[in-house]
């Protein structure tokens, strides 16, 4: 293979260390072959290769459980001849292109963002105070880890800044600054406030990406209440007809 039994991938993408293809052969008897012993009924032709897994991270994580059952091999194959360098040349020219769009996809995904202003840290400071006053109550894990996120100032992702949009969006009915005591309320500060809405909202109008998040909250509308509460009637707020979300009572 010309050395190029060391080169392995996940995904065809990302590269990985440690993986070896250590014998390749073809079956020639689907009952006398090695595979049979390793419980694989082949059918004679297979191209069948064995692989020495050096990786802790890929064994543990992928081969032993389950997530990887098996391998493909790339490669290039002709039966007669070869194809014509130019043919050849166009098409490494397209697999590089695409890989570059992937790359680039990546990227714009794991691109993050720490520029928030002062105003989305102190609301978030103020809700974990105003949390700590309530024992802790209020709010998901996920809520108070943000807020721990937002209040030191952190980078966060892009995907956080579109939850922060859809939540502080969907929940702002439930914020009232003249009621600290209120979980809707606090809740809503650990994610930034009325600060973290108008930043959030500023930076998917800018990626455009404000109208797809939009109609994904709107989606979201259909179950009126956030992450670990649930609906029990309604009541009236700020002479308003809304929603009763109380926490969710884990058995």
């Amino acid at each position: 293979m010309k050395g190029k039994q060391n080169n392995s991938t996940y995904e065809h993408f990302e590269k990985l260390n440690g993986l070896s293809m250590v014998e390749s052969w073809i079956v020639e008897d689907s009952e006398q072959d090695k595979s049979a012993f390793y419980g694989m009924s082949l059918p004679v032709g297979t191209w069948a290769g064995t692989i020495k897994v050096n990786n802790t991270e890929i064994w543990e994580q992928f081969v032993k459980t389950g997530k990887v059952k098996g391998f493909s091999i790339e490669g290039y194959f002709a039966e007669k001849g070869e194809r014509p360098n130019e043919q050849i040349e166009e098409e490494l020219s397209a697999a590089y292109k695409l890989l570059e769009i992937k790359q680039a996809l990546i990227e714009y995904q794991l691109q993050s963002y720490a520029n928030y202003p002062d105003g989305v840290k102190n609301n978030a400071k103020r809700g974990i105070d105003l949390n700590e006053n309530q024992g802790n109550k209020c709010a998901t894990q996920t809520g108070k880890v943000r807020a721990q996120q937002l209040a030191q100032g952190k980078s966060i992702s892009l995907q956080t800044v579109k939850r922060m949009y859809s939540y502080l969006s969907r929940a702002e009915e439930y914020y009232d600054p003249n009621d600290t005591t209120a979980c809707g309320t606090i809740s809503y500060l650990l994610w930034g406030g009325k600060a973290g809405l108008r930043w959030s909202r500023s930076v998917l109008k800018e990626l455009g990406e404000i109208d797809l998040v939009e109609k994904m909250i709107n989606e979201e509308l259909k179950e009126p209440c956030w992450d670990g509460y649930e609906m029990i009637g309604y009541k009236t707020k700020n002479g308003k007809r809304v929603p009763n979300c109380v926490p969710i009572k884990r058995k």
